[in-house]
């Protein structure tokens, strides 16, 4: 029986292009709208393909050259349209499979990407239960796929962790995760170890918590707990020694985390200055990693280069700054309530077209926040201090 899900999705122009801290913006992603596609790199390409808007899936496959700020439409994925594959790289080949089908029904295909000859070539087949939502990772030209959902005829977390060895074309069954099983969980590699965290469970509680698989042992060790709220639907990618994860969460959160393995510590770092989203795709380019497409209602196809070497704003604390408003939806007037310093800071809200639509200086850690001729509908509340986005958080209007 075929599953139907619908979501009303608009669409938003962005025409300004900035800087932020270690975020630069460039060029849209050359196809429409979208959010949950697959993503990889190979030299100094980024790659990505499918996705769909909540009502329309795509198979359109990218490519995106940083050094002319361009992207440049390639081969469509060979099995169609397709929402919720993983992707990764080894060596000079890309790779992609499971996800749901524009039926949405999981699948277990999955294909060798050539960027030489343009082309996709079929390979062995996902060899865990057909999945979407899975997490992938890379070390030593081995790729590590864990997590997923098989959905029908009930959703179902899963937990087995299996390696793709691109030389013998086969995969291998390793130790599962110990934790519990979950989907829309991230996965990146830091050297000869890859980092899996966040995610939703059978029971939809969105997690924290963060772990380390290392290959040479087949071992999992739990590491310190992600420094952000609860979330699943995040972002996250590794560079110059670090791994990142941002955005996502019920709330469509903007803020990002870095993570050090040496000192297995997480402090807060610049916030993503785009519009506050969930499943969002990323791929690293050399020291510079990108971030792209993603939703909160609203589908998006903005990309952002992250320079990590350009972290400017640092929270060692992770409630350092914290934001309560009530109510929440708002009728005729809310609270905010900050835990924070006020000095040299204003509040701003802004409409789902990015267009700040009310903005005022902040006196005391406890305001209020008044309808008046303001258009029922949901803003994000952000909060600067000396231009400096310190916080943000979602409001509806009724």
């Amino acid at each position: 029986m075929k599953k139907v899900i619908i979501l009303f999705s608009f669409i938003i122009l962005m025409t300004d292009s900035f800087s932020q801290g270690p975020w630069s913006q460039k060029a849209s992603m050359g196809g429409l709208q979208r959010h949950r596609p697959f993503t990889f790199s190979i030299g100094m390409r980024g790659y990505l393909g499918c996705g769909w808007n909540g009502v329309t899936m795509y198979g359109d496959f990218w490519e995106y050259d940083p050094s002319s700020n361009t992207w440049q439409q390639k081969a469509d994925y060979p099995s169609g349209p397709r929402l919720s594959a993983f992707g990764f790289a080894i060596g000079n080949k890309g790779y992609a499979g499971a996800g749901l089908d524009d039926f949405l029904y999981t699948q277990s295909d999955f294909y060798e990407y050539n960027p030489v000859t343009n082309s996709w070539t079929a390979k062995a087949s996902f060899a865990g239960t057909p999945i979407f939502g899975a997490s992938a990772a890379v070390v030593a030209n081995k790729a590590y796929v864990c997590f997923g959902d098989d959905w029908d005829p009930f959703y179902m977390r899963h937990n087995e962790l299996w390696e793709y060895n691109p030389t013998t074309d086969s995969w291998n069954s390793l130790s599962s995760f110990p934790g519990f099983a979950r989907r829309d969980a991230i996965g990146f590699a830091i050297g000869t170890k890859a980092y899996y965290g966040t995610g939703n469970d059978d029971s939809y509680l969105e997690t924290s918590d963060f772990w380390e698989y290392e290959p040479a042992t087949d071992t999992w060790t739990q590491l310190a707990n992600f420094m952000g709220s609860d979330r699943s639907q995040a972002v996250g990618f590794a560079v110059n020694g670090k791994g990142y994860i941002g955005t996502g969460g019920q709330l469509d959160e903007q803020d990002f985390y870095e993570y050090n393995p040496s000192t297995n510590s997480w402090r807060g770092i610049d916030f993503f200055p785009g519009a506050g989203r969930e499943n969002s795709a990323s791929f690293v380019i050399g020291n510079l990693a990108y971030v792209t497409c993603g939703t909160n209602g609203i589908n998006y196809n903005d990309l952002w280069e992250f320079n990590s070497f350009l972290i400017t704003d640092v929270t060692e604390n992770k409630n350092e700054t914290s934001i309560q408003i009530y109510p929440n939806p708002m009728v005729d007037k809310s609270t905010v309530e900050l835990k924070t310093s006020v000095n040299n800071t204003t509040w701003q809200l802004v409409n789902i077209e990015g267009k700040i639509v009310a903005s005022e200086k902040i006196h005391s850690s406890t305001f209020q926040i008044t309808k008046n001729n303001l258009s029922s509908g949901t803003y994000l509340l952000n909060i600067k201090r000396e231009q400096n986005l310190i916080a943000s958080k979602k409001i509806i209007i009724q």
